[in-house]
This record gives C-alpha cells, structure tokens and sequence, in this order.
C-alpha cells in the first residue's frame, strides 16, 4: 500500500490515482448530491452572475518542509514563511504567527532570538522572533543562486546555493556561502566556494563547515576573514541525511546509520556503518541520544515506517533504547528537544513522539496539514478532509479566514468522507470510522465498522443508512445510533455497482457487465432494515450522477470512469453530457415506463449540455450542478468549473464558465457560496459570487 501511495503522489494525476480501478469509478461523480433546493441558497442575485475569486489564506495549506524547536514554541519552513506554533500543550499545537518568506523551501535555523531562513528565490533573511507575537523579517542578503540549507555558528551563517532539485530531498549546489549575521538588520557575504551537487544538510562548528551531499561530506576551513577553503572530502555512499554532535558525524543512508569520526581531519576519517534501522531517511542528535526514521521489515517481509532511539554515548557503538511504528511517511526533517520528537512529514504534517522513556513510545499530539488531501466534505462550520492518514478538520465559519481547527488519526488509507451533524463518516481501506466532531479539538472515533472488500465509490448517507459499493454489489451499514452501527445482513446487489443516490423512498445506481461494459440503469425501493429491491432496470449506456430532492428527476453521463482515466493521457479532450430525465418510478413519463418507442435517448434525455475535457467531480448543490473538469494532469491545460443552472431540470443550461488556476484536483463541495477544492495542494476556497 505504501508503494501504491508513492506513486499516486509522484504522478501528475494525483488527483484520481487513489480511486483508479476497473470497476465503474464514479469516486469524482456528485458528492453530497441530491439536494436541489428550493430558497435555491447558492443562486447569484438577478444582477449579478458567478464571478469565482480565489480566497483561501495563505497560511492555510501548511506543507511543512523544516522543523526547530525552541522552548514551547515550534518553527516551521513551509514554502511560503515561517510558522510559528504554540506547543505548550503537544496534544493541540496552535498555530500564533505567520511571517511572510516566500521561497522558504528548504532548511531553519532558530537561535538568538532569530530566525535563519534562506530562500528558493535568491535570498537569506533573518526572522526577529523575540518576541513572537511581532515576529517579522529585519534584514536580507542577496545571494548568486537559490538557497536551500543553513548553519548558523557564532556570528556566520552557512548557506548552500544552487539550483532546486526534487524538492526538500536536496539540490544541485553551486556553492557554500559564508555570511556575517553580526548585525541582523544588514547582514553580509564574506566569503563563497563552490561545492559538489544534492546537498543534504550544512553543518557548522568552530572554525569549519561541513557540507553533506550525496555521496560524500565535503569539510571546509573558514578563516578570520569568512573565506572558506575545502580542506578534506569524505567519501560516504547515498546521504539521507547528517547531523554533527561531539566531534562525530551521523549519516542516514539507504542501510541504516554510519557513524563517521570527525575529529580530526588530518588524516581519512574512520567510518562505522550500523543498520539501525535497515533503510533510514532522517536523524537529529541531542546530547547523548539520537533519533532516526526509516524503515524495516517484519518477519514476514513486510514493511513499515519507524522511529529508533539509539545512544550514542559510544557513538562507535550505538545502542537502540526503542523503536516505534510510525503511522506517516516519514521522508521530512526531524528535531529532537527535551523528550520529544518532532517529525514532519509535509503530505501529513507534524508529529509529536514522547520518547523519555523509548522502550514505549506515544503520539503526544499532531499538527496536520491540508496537503494531499484526497477527497473533501463541508457540514456546517466545517469541512473534513480525507488524506492518507485520517481527517484534518477545517473551520470555515470565516472561509476567508479558514483555519486547522483538529484532526483524527484513521488507520489505513481513508478514502472518502461525508458529514451530518455531529459526526463524520470517513471511509476506509476495510471499514467505515464513525467519527465524533462536535468539538474539534476532541474528535474520535467513536465506533468502528469492518467491511469486507475495499470500496470502490464515495459513502452515500442517507436516513442513517451509509451505502458503500465495492466490485462485488453493495453494503448498507446502519448508523443509527452511531455507537453501535452494523452492517446490515440480507442486501443483496448485483456486482460492479456504481454510488448510490437516495431520494425519498427510492434509491438509483448504474451498475456494469464487466465482460460487455455495456451499463444498465436501476431504480431501487428502500425497505431499509429488511431489503432493498430492484423495481426497474433499463439498458442505458449512462452513468447516474445525481438526483434532485422530489426524486422526480435525474441526471446522468456517458462519462465512463472504469476505462481507468488516469492512465488516459488523451482522455482531457473526450467529450461527454450531462443530461435530465425523469427518474421517478412512479411516475407515468419517466423513463422507466415510457413505451418502447419512445426509449431512444434521444426521447428520453429532456435537457443535455455537451463538455470537454475529464471531470472529477460533479455535486449538485442549491439548483446548481458545479462541474469541475478538464485536464489538470495534462502539462499547460487548465481547470474549468462549469455551473450549470437546474432550475427548471428539464430545461437545464449553462450558467456560466470559469478558468480556475489549479491543478491536480481531486474533489470539490459547494456549501453557501463558496465552492471548497481539494487536492495535492490542499485545500482551496473559491468565493463563487
């Protein structure tokens, strides 16, 4: 599974890769969608029309990249500045302040009273963070190239420069540049040299620097005047990561850990090589303790991540205090203060790791981020987003001021996500989590339910039913009450069954011949504890994608997800309606009981709009169909929210048009006026009026 996660991250097509399969994918089709209101609650004023702006805060979708800790406070590089975090209690890190630093990248240095933070975008600055609630930038240096990593030593700063490669894994380097940080407010370059390529970390002692790169630690002498001259190379194979501490290096590499006696330098350093653990990406060093991530197998060859407290008061013979699985991918930077662990893993966030005693290890608290979000609902004041490690809660009272507001960790990948009142609904790899958020901060699971398979379409809740379908039919789970949900024994359906859409008693789904891949329209009555039974089915090459309130009208696509549009480069310029008819079995007209002759889908479609490109998703939210599509995994093509106005269904039309500036999408939810898009860069919120 860790594998399959990999390379749905890596991929431009972030956005579908987790619900890629063979069977009827409509994981993008309609969230939440059956609910055509009618005070119409989304619908622009009669003099004004959808106008959608961008206005997610910027401090919003924290991808943390470097981590320092100082006191009760934590100091996070993310891109765009420094955030700073209360973490008096670790349970619950509060965000206090954002200084703006854009290109912040790379590496953090926090001391003094200042923070160190060089720039992706040719820059050094320093942050005055005495005291933190006025932090902000007072002074700056240019530098010849992008900068990535610092050291801080006395009154220099060590900093690489060089062109950015493969994000935070390193970057080609050009030079090592030596600047007086004596005065804060003007610092400037004394010296440069230029350095080998993919550094991994700068460290700083005394008279030297030394810069880790790939395949060796290069060791350079500063003289008085901050000229620096490369003095010895040490030779070390696949760097990870290195930290310096009491005369000796410790390198994480791809078989554990090396211990490398620096010394002295006269003469070639000895190396001892530990596989602690058996593949390591990461390590900090306090006093007489180390800490590094990697990962190991089991005893039947499985993998997984892990945390390893190793002393080093005989750096030359390490022993490990503990070990502690990690439920992240653990490839970001790690600091170590007092008897805690911090971790960060920029598609998670921070973890925090009580290690005072290693043999048993805890999770203290976490700080997540919207980043590598997968897929998104909105209840109320806030929105729940799905990511591989559970859900981040979003406060949106303010959406211009949106703000983390608590998370919960879910074992296994979570999939989707939909919300009532005081709970949410996160699905699963193999169960549905029922989870408790009326307050936040304090959200838990609260009753867990095993489901056989792994789903294959988004949760449909529905009169405290959840209708989860797989490859092999449907599973119905009664969430009422929550604490003690079960599966409902006895509902059978046919295999390969798309998401189901319930409307007063009825409940409607496509489902597919795999052999044939011809599809077939089903109309179900809901005799809910007992059954659900097929009234109607019709031969129809469609796809359900919602149903309005009445359950008088449906709407439906000839969008086919199982021909797997992930891999389909080509698939962005394929085109496909969105089309009414009259879905309501009961009725005389609808397309269920139209005589034979009159079944063509010509007769049959009442209103049809014709698209371009591959939507994602498709929710139906106040009148309105918000259509978000074309082919963000495609280099150069842009994202396009088509809304279409479904007042009067039958007689439905495009209300408008809009080039979105994003990409890698892989949901959206609508909810009073604002349209809420999730994806690889985590959440983005559109005013849509």
């Amino acid at each position: 599974m860790l594998l399959r996660w990999l390379l749905f991250l890596l991929i431009p097509c972030f956005a579908t890769m987790s619900h890629c399969s063979t069977d009827a994918d409509d994981a993008g089709l309609a969230r939440a969608a059956s609910d055509i209101a009618t005070d119409r609650p989304d619908a622009p004023g009669e003099d004004e029309g959808f106008d959608p702006v961008d206005v997610t805060p910027r401090w919003l979708n924290f991808k943390p990249v470097d981590v320092r800790v100082e006191g009760d406070h934590a100091f996070f590089t993310a891109g765009d500045g420094l955030h700073i975090f209360d973490i008096t209690d670790p349970s619950y890190p509060v965000r206090i302040k954002f200084v703006e630093a854009p290109g912040s990248w790379g590496g953090l240095e926090v001391t003094g009273g200042y923070a160190y933070v060089p720039s992706g975008i040719d820059c050094f600055r320093i942050i005055d963070i005495d005291p933190i609630d006025s932090a902000h930038v007072v002074g700056s240096v240019e530098l010849p190239e992008a900068a990535r990593l610092v050291a801080v030593s006395g009154d220099r700063a060590y900093v690489t420069c060089g062109n950015p490669v493969g994000g935070t894994s390193g970057n080609v380097v050009d030079s090592l540049q030596v600047i007086d940080i004596s005065d804060s407010e003007s610092p400037r370059v004394l010296g440069s040299v230029a350095t080998a390529s993919s550094a991994r970390r700068v460290a700083a002692a005394g008279d030297y620097a030394y810069v880790a790169t790939d395949s060796a630690i290069e060791i350079f002498r500063i003289d008085r005047s901050g000229s620096p001259e490369l003095v010895r190379t040490v030779s070390v194979q696949s760097v990870e990561d290195f930290r310096l501490s009491g005369g000796y290096g410790y390198v994480a590499y791809y078989r554990g850990l090396i211990v490398v006696d620096l010394r002295s330098i006269e003469s070639e350093p000895a190396q001892y090589a530990f596989e602690i653990p058996e593949s390591s990406y990461s390590l900090a060093v306090r006093n007489d303790r180390l800490c590094i991530t990697g990962t190991e197998s089991d005893e039947n060859g499985r993998w997984y991540n892990c945390l390893k407290v190793v002393n080093i008061e005989n750096p030359e013979s390490p022993a490990v205090e503990g070990s502690f699985v990690l439920p992240c991918y653990p490839r970001g930077a790690i600091e170590v203060a007092d008897d805690r662990a911090y971790i960060v893993d920029m598609y998670t966030g921070l973890r925090i790791i009580d290690i005072g005693y290693p043999p048993y290890m805890t999770i203290l608290g976490t700080c997540p981020t919207t980043g590598s979000s997968m897929r998104a609902a909105v209840a109320g004041d806030y929105a729940y987003l799905a990511k591989y490690s559970g859900l981040a809660i979003v406060d949106i009272r303010e959406p211009e001021n949106a703000q983390l507001a608590g998370s919960v960790e879910i074992p296994g990948e979570v999939v989707d996500v939909t919300a009532e009142g005081e709970y949410a609904y996160a699905l699963a790899q193999s169960s549905l989590e029922i989870v408790h958020v009326a307050a936040p901060k304090r959200a838990h699971i609260e009753k867990s339910v095993e489901i056989p398979l792994w789903p294959e379409t988004p949760v449909t809740m529905a009169g405290g039913y959840a209708y989860i379908t797989y490859q092999s039919g449907l599973i119905v789970v009664d969430v009422d009450p929550p604490d003690s949900a079960h599966v409902l024994q006895g509902v059978n359906m046919p295999p390969n069954i798309s998401r189901v859409f319930v409307a007063g008693e009825y409940a409607f789904a496509s489902t597919r011949d795999q052999e044939t891949q011809e599809s077939r329209l089903l109309a179900l009555r809901i005799n809910l504890p007992e059954s659900l039974d097929i009234v109607a089915s019709l031969d129809r090459p469609w796809t359900v994608i919602g149903v309005d309130e009445s359950g008088e009208f449906g709407f439906v696509s000839d969008i086919r997800y199982w021909e797997d549009p992930c891999w389909q480069v080509g698939r962005p310029d394929a085109n496909y309606f969105i089309g009414t008819i009259k879905i309501d079995p009961t009725a005389r007209d609808s397309i269920w009981n139209l005589a034979e002759a009159e079944r063509h889908d010509e007769d049959s479609i009442l209103a049809s709009i014709d698209f371009s490109g591959f939507p994602k998703a498709i929710p139906i939210v106040g009148g309105y169909a918000y259509v978000l599509g074309s082919g963000p995994y495609v280099v150069g093509q842009g994202t396009d929210l088509n809304i279409i106005d479904l007042d009067p269904p039958e007689s439905m039309h495009l209300a408008g048009t809009f080039s979105l500036d994003l990409m890698g999408f892989s949901d959206i939810e609508v909810s009073v006026g604002y349209a809420y898009i999730v994806g690889g860069d985590g959440l983005l919120i559109y005013k849509l009026r």
